[in-house]
């Protein structure tokens, strides 16, 4: 019998579309062989099925975080929710999800009211999230 040609992404083309996905049948002479491919720059792809997709939720949030002057990170981007805004250096302290909030070093606004006087302006570690 003769093997007819058969696009299987005209059939199931909507599967992958559905969730913003591209379907590709890489040979028309083969049956289920056609997979959904994630949008560039990614290269994921998955038979007969939707990929799961790696996003970097911090193109999409990042903004939150710069504008609290914070930097965004996405530790994993095959999780959803789970990126964070990290206050700047030298602290640690970061939150998920929104802005942290960020400790202030008191010496850098008040300093010269110690110097004034030949003194020297300390904040505990503690206080600039470096510890504890």
């Amino acid at each position: 019998p003769a093997v007819c040609p058969i696009d299987e992404c005209i059939a199931n083309g909507t599967t992958c579309s559905n969730v913003n996905q591209t379907c590709f049948d890489p040979d028309i002479y083969t049956a289920d062989d056609w997979t959904c491919a994630c949008p560039p720059p990614s290269n994921v792809s998955n038979i007969m099925s939707p990929a799961v997709c790696p996003i970097d939720e911090c193109i999409a949030n990042g903004t939150t975080c710069t504008n609290a002057n914070q930097t965004c990170f996405d530790p994993d981007i095959y999780t959803a929710d789970d990126w964070t805004c990290a206050c700047p250096p030298p602290s640690n302290v970061s939150n998920i999800m929104s802005p942290a909030v960020c400790p202030i070093d008191e010496c850098i606004a008040n300093g010269t009211t110690c110097s004034n006087v030949n003194q020297t302006c300390f904040v505990p570690l503690t206080a600039i999230g470096l510890l504890g």
